[in-house]
């Protein structure tokens, strides 16, 4: 899985952008990182374009990531928003990451459309 993150300092947005085969231990590692770069900017919004992705997480792993995510800091203050492409075979994969993350307590939202998902990222909590 490789990986780029930037910070949308206009917008106040940490971005991430991934390609390959989803793979657990690099997901951690670009979260740490984002998160991280968000705590320095005094950000709580991440926009994750996932729309080049591709399988490689186990239905379990999928399970646990938000509990990964609880782990390494983020909070319900933080707000999610993950673009995918909805023709991508693992579209279901990001559904049931949301609902996951839904019982978890974490603000996480899916879209296929950027735009939406960084005027959600934008709304007042």
């Amino acid at each position: 899985m490789e990986w780029t993150i930037d910070y949308l300092e206009k917008d106040g947005i940490v971005y991430m952008k991934t390609s390959g085969p989803a793979d657990w231990d690099q997901n951690k590692k670009m979260s740490e990182t984002a998160l991280a770069l968000g705590r320095k900017n005094g950000s709580h919004r991440f926009f994750v374009d996932h729309r080049k992705l591709e399988h490689g997480l186990s239905i379990l792993q999928v399970d646990d990531l938000p509990k990964m995510l609880k782990q390494i800091g983020v909070t319900s203050q933080d707000k999610v928003a993950i673009v995918f492409d909805p023709a991508s075979p693992i579209s279901n994969t990001f559904k049931f990451f949301r609902d996951a993350s839904f019982l978890a307590s974490l603000q996480l939202q899916i879209f296929t459309d950027k735009n939406e998902a960084i005027a959600w990222l934008k709304l007042a909590k």
